[in-house]
């Protein structure tokens, strides 16, 4: 009885090695550790995209009229700061009237008393409230407006005649010197009031925006 040479089995085996039924080819295994899963994170969805609302565009503003934005344009602080002076002048000049104009043996005021018809001051009382009520207005309007220019005209104007009238009188008093008579402190405030005054209206005809 003869048996098989071990080593004829051990060739073929190793020539044509045995494949599962289910393979249709050579498998390759790995020894080792699992390699890891990356997960890539899913991209921002891109706007205005499809299915997606798009921005709305802004709506542009009407544009304002010619005479409405010119009106609300403001004016500068010095446009302010000379409209008070001008008020301010003329509130002095108004006070002035109230002050001794004649000093001496006796005392007069820019509006007279019972002895002494001079009532010169009674004129510059109603110039200087004419230039006070003009000043407040324009300080107080906070935009472009002619009242600016109005008042600036209007203080230049006053306070020409205001610096007439106390320089009149000055001289008229000055001519009494010699009976001891002298100018009181109520016309040189006028004549000082009314000389801000002018300079003041120029400046606002200047300086009107």
């Amino acid at each position: 009885m003869s048996y098989p040479d071990p080593r004829a089995q051990r060739s073929a085996f190793t020539a044509h090695p045995p494949h599962p039924a289910h393979a249709h080819g050579p498998q390759s295994f790995s020894y080792g550790p699992d390699a890891p899963t990356v997960i890539t994170p899913a991209a921002p969805p891109v706007p205005g995209g499809y299915g997606q609302r798009s921005a709305m565009p802004m709506p542009m503003p009407m544009p304002m009229p010619m005479a409405q934005a010119a009106g609300a344009i403001g004016v500068s602080p010095a446009v302010r700061i000379i409209a008070a002076l001008i008020a301010t002048t003329g509130a002095l000049t108004v006070l002035a009237a109230f002050l001794p104009w004649v000093s001496g043996f006796v005392t007069v005021t820019g509006v007279g008393n019972s002895e002494v018809g001079d009532t010169d001051g009674v004129i510059t009382v109603v110039l200087g409230g004419i230039a006070l009520a003009a000043g407040t207005v324009s300080a107080l309007l906070g935009r472009r407006s002619a009242l600016h220019l109005i008042a600036g005209i209007g203080a230049l104007l006053l306070g020409a005649v205001t610096v007439l009238i106390a320089a009149a009188d000055i001289s008229s008093v000055g001519d009494l010197s010699a009976l001891g008579i002298t100018v009181g402190i109520g016309l040189w405030l006028t004549l000082l009031a009314g000389i801000v005054m002018s300079l003041a209206g120029v400046a606002a005809i200047v300086k009107r925006t």
